[in-house]
């Protein structure tokens, strides 16, 4: 049974927690060869789970998905200085970004933004 595309990004964006799987890593290897072996079939599993939802819904919906979800609990300049770091295309970045800008506008929350680029495109 296949899930939909908000769970899917409600589950990634709730993996994003950096400072909370920081301290899974620790507890998990303090505690022992045991429980890196569990840990890493886990990984296993959940990085099956997300290459099954990139192929099915591809990855730029998905992380748009993400990123509409992290705008929830996150400032959109930090996620905007966040995606100007990702590995991705540029034209991926501008669509990320005016995604993040326009959810923003809409939901009357303030931006700072600190430069703007205009790109001409010569045909």
């Amino acid at each position: 049974m296949p899930m939909d595309i908000d769970t899917i990004a409600k589950k990634i964006a709730s993996l994003y927690l950096s400072s909370a799987a920081l301290a899974t890593i620790v507890a998990i290897l303090t505690l022992g060869e045991p429980f890196i072996m569990l840990g890493s079939i886990a990984a296993l599993g959940l990085i099956t789970v997300l290459g099954d939802s990139l192929a099915e819904y591809g990855v730029e919906t998905v992380l748009h998905a993400v990123y509409a979800e992290r705008t929830k609990q996150e400032s959109v300049q930090s996620l905007l200085q966040e995606i100007e770091g990702l590995p991705i295309t540029g034209e991926l970045k501008f669509k990320l970004k005016n995604q993040l800008i326009s959810q923003n506008i809409t939901s009357n929350q303030e931006i700072e933004l600190d430069q703007i680029k205009v790109v001409e495109i010569e045909e």
